[in-house]
């Protein structure tokens, strides 16, 4: 359903409110060219359907990634014959805004694709306390040179998360 489609009055929990329609029209500038949200209104794209599809630190600032996702996969080739491979902050200071909507955990990321329909191959995670102690001070990704060496992954402090499903 279209978020600027008629109320369903048989079931509100499908209803969208008119400040959330507002800010969908305000996110959704002009013919919608360049937002992945339009990308199942769009005719068949050239070589489709696709072999990989690249989806790196945007799915923060989808209002709908299921959609996307959704979306994307059916550009894709069929029978796990297609994949995406994607990459997005799990800890991070809101940027871009107001379109910075959420963040995943990397168990977050697996049921997100899986509910679009994607068979997981891989999921991974990086960080660890200095990175995410010198982002938040600083408010901005720390350079290799600014962390503690030696680097280590701490599991329990993800800051990038990502997947190849």
């Amino acid at each position: 359903k279209n978020c600027n489609d008629e109320k369903d009055s048989d079931n509100d929990n499908n209803n969208v409110d008119n400040e959330m329609v507002e800010t969908m029209t305000v996110y959704s500038y002009g013919d919608g060219y360049g937002d992945l949200h339009e990308l199942y209104t769009l005719p068949p794209l050239p070589n489709e359907p696709f072999d990989l599809a690249i989806i790196s630190q945007t799915f923060e600032h989808l209002y709908n990634p299921l959609l996307v996702l959704k979306s994307i996969l059916l550009r894709l080739k069929p029978n796990n014959q297609g994949c995406l491979f994607t990459s997005l902050p799990s800890l991070s200071m809101p940027h871009m805004l107001p379109f910075h909507f959420q963040h995943y955990t990397p168990m977050g990321l697996l049921i997100l694709l899986k509910q679009a329909g994607y068979n997981i191959m891989e999921i991974g995670q990086w960080g660890n306390l200095n990175a995410a102690t010198l982002m938040h001070l600083n408010q901005s990704v720390p350079s290799y040179a600014h962390l503690n060496k030696p680097i280590e992954n701490d599991p329990n402090i993800p800051l990038q998360i990502w997947a190849l499903a």
